[in-house]
This record gives structure tokens, C-alpha cells and sequence, in this order.
């Protein structure tokens, strides 16, 4: 039978084991979940690894679902996700696919190569060869387009070309806004209409 201090030093013994690796295992998590502020948003994370060629944390192909105050859903998957060395609000994905369904059920679906979250604004960046597939099959196509998590809009400060039925249109920037309950999709900085005519 153990006495009093064989039963202290027994469990100081197993403390100093134990307690260290369950910190490591709560830091670890912490470090590589992306971390969003808003307790309605959803994060399901799979297949969490290490990139060996650049020595880095990742996680693999993680996917996120949340909801906007104007009721919109949003869903984001990517290749990669990535946190900021220099930030520790921010991380990095690659291969980034994005949907945004509205409480009316219109569908706006975007791809790019590159993408950031940024937990301070509550914005994504995406970045580079930017896809979004409009209501009735329309494409948009630029650099550079932010969304934010928390509130239905796009913007892209880059220059775009939108593609068609009825034809292409070129614009400088280009702003998805809710105004009266309704999504308005403006176009701006010298934009020009090219219409193609069907025999």
C-alpha cells in the first residue's frame, strides 16, 4: 500500500510527464488552426501534415463554412493553409476554391491560385489568375479580389473581363455591394461593353 508521500511523489512524477506534452499538443493546435473570431462560423480541418521542403507547419486541404450577419453562406476549401510567420492572425492558402450563396439563392463561385485570411479585417485576398463564375454562367476574371466573412461583398481593385452571352466587358475595378436588401454588381473606371450578335 502506498503511502502518503510514495502517492505525492508518484503523481508530481507523472504530472511533470504528462502535463508538458498535453501543453505542446494544445499549442500545436492553436499555432495551426486558422482562427476565426465569430463564434457562428464553422471550421472543419483534415489531414494535418508538415511541409518538408520548406520546413514550415501547413495544413491540407482544409475547409471552412460560415454564415454572413446578411444571411449569405460562405464555403472556402484550398490545397494548403499556411500561418504568417511575421502575424499571427493571418495565413496563407494555396489553390483556394470559394462559394457564396445569398439568403435569395443567387451563387457566386470563385477560384484562385493564391489566397490570405486576415483575422484582424475579417477579409480574404485571393490573388492571382481570379475565377468567379456569376448567375447564368457569366465570368469574371482578374488578379486581385477581397471578401470579407462577416457581410456579402466582392472587390476587386484590379483591372477585369467579364465574359458572356451577350459579349465581354472590361472594366478597371469592379464591387459586389448589398444596398436595400439587394446585391448590386458595379463595374467602374473606364469600362467598355463588347457585344457579340447572334445570327
Amino acid at each position: 500500500m502506498l503511502t502518503y508521500d510514495n502517492r505525492y511523489s508518484y503523481f508530481v512524477f507523472i504530472a511533470k510527464i504528462f502535463l508538458p506534452i498535453s501543453a505542446l499538443i494544445i499549442l500545436s493546435t492553436l499555432f495551426l488552426l486558422a482562427r476565426f473570431s465569430d463564434s457562428s462560423q464553422i471550421v472543419a480541418i483534415s489531414e494535418i501534415g508538415t511541409d518538408r521542403e520548406t520546413g514550415s507547419q501547413k495544413i491540407t486541404a482544409p475547409i471552412y463554412s460560415g454564415l454572413t450577419d446578411d444571411g449569405s453562406i460562405l464555403e472556402f476549401s484550398s490545397g494548403s493553409l499556411a500561418p504568417s510567420i511575421l502575424s499571427p492572425k493571418k495565413v496563407f492558402a494555396k489553390k483556394v476554391l470559394a462559394k457564396i450563396t445569398t439568403s435569395k439563392g443567387i451563387v457566386y463561385e470563385i477560384s484562385s491560385d493564391k489566397g490570405s485570411y486576415n483575422d484582424n479585417t475579417s477579409t480574404v485576398d485571393l490573388k492571382t489568375n481570379v475565377v468567379v463564375v456569376m448567375p447564368e454562367g457569366y465570368k469574371i476574371y482578374t488578379e486581385n479580389l477581397s471578401t470579407h466573412v462577416k457581410k456579402t461583398m466582392l472587390h476587386s481593385p484590379s483591372p477585369i473581363l467579364a465574359e458572356g452571352l451577350i459579349g465581354t466587358l472590361n472594366a478597371g475595378n469592379m464591387s459586389l455591394i448589398e444596398k436595400n436588401n439587394q446585391h448590386l454588381l458595379i463595374f467602374k473606371k473606364g469600362v467598355k461593353l463588347n457585344t457579340t450578335i447572334s445570327n
